[in-house]
């Protein structure tokens, strides 16, 4: 019975995350703010809209997979198509977030994820459509979000300095990681990596800790190989999104103990 309210609170959670996500992936990729529209050099509040007709969108047209499916896939007002990827990326994001909160029920680490979540979705969706937006911004609060989960971590631990002492070498072992990493891509490449991809994967090597840092590091570099070989390298910000997947996969075997 606790299990299946878990994951009912999961779902719920998840549609709200999964619509929330593709805001960000869409303001995201146009250079928009997420919190606010610039008009007539006076910040107004950001409200969702349609991008070709520009229409307001009301909360029925909103909601989750479900307005997609009633619509058709296709805008209230002007009728243009709305491409599938909204509906595939909110349930994507619901499926992880009742994993999590099914897995780590209430917990910082379950709070911290969540939050993290719709961030490494964005890296993703950009790598995959090869966007070349700065993603500094998004980086930055990825960072701030660990930290704080990191600092609360440590405060409720039954051994505070043992799990501290784990984050700092997990933090050292992925910062001499990143490094190697960075002269591989280079050597391979001819593709440096920017300050933002340095403290992206550092921060997703505390994640995942020392231990399965190598398993992290191999998928990773799987991944850039068949982009590489797929469809090439046009902007290095595309590495980002390769951690974000391998850090996926660390979510959904690491309670397995697969890692």
């Amino acid at each position: 019975m606790e299990d299946t309210f878990f994951i009912f609170v999961g779902i719920l959670i998840g549609l709200i995350l999964g619509s929330f996500t593709t805001a960000l992936i869409y303001r995201h990729m146009n250079g928009q703010s997420v919190l606010f529209n610039l008009i007539d050099n006076k910040k107004i509040a950001a409200r969702s809209q349609c991008p070709k007709c520009g229409h307001k969108l009301q909360a029925f047209d909103l909601i989750p997979v479900l307005s997609w499916l009633l619509l058709r896939g296709k805008c209230r007002y002007c009728k243009s198509v709305i491409p599938v990827d909204y509906p595939l990326i909110e349930i994507v994001v619901t499926f992880f977030t009742a994993f999590i909160v099914f897995h780590y029920q209430v917990s910082i680490i379950t709070l911290g994820l969540l939050l993290i979540l719709p961030i490494s979705i964005t890296l993703l969706v950009a790598a995959w459509k090869n966007d070349s937006h700065s993603q500094s911004r998004l980086i930055k609060i990825f960072f701030l979000i660990s930290f704080i989960t990191w600092l609360g971590m440590v405060y409720v631990s039954e051994d505070p300095l043992h799990l501290f002492k784990i984050l700092t070498f997990s933090a050292i072992a992925g910062g001499v990681a990143i490094l190697i990493y960075a002269w591989s891509m280079t050597l391979l490449f001819s593709k440096g990596l920017s300050r933002p991809t340095l403290v992206c994967f550092t921060v997703y090597a505390i994640w995942v800790g020392w231990s399965n840092l190598p398993v992290f590091v191999t998928v990773t570099m799987l991944l850039v190989l068949l982009c590489h070989y797929v469809s090439g390298f046009t902007s290095s910000s595309r590495f980002n999104g390769f951690f974000s997947i391998s850090f996926l996969i660390y979510i959904l075997l690491q309670p397995y103990d697969l890692l």
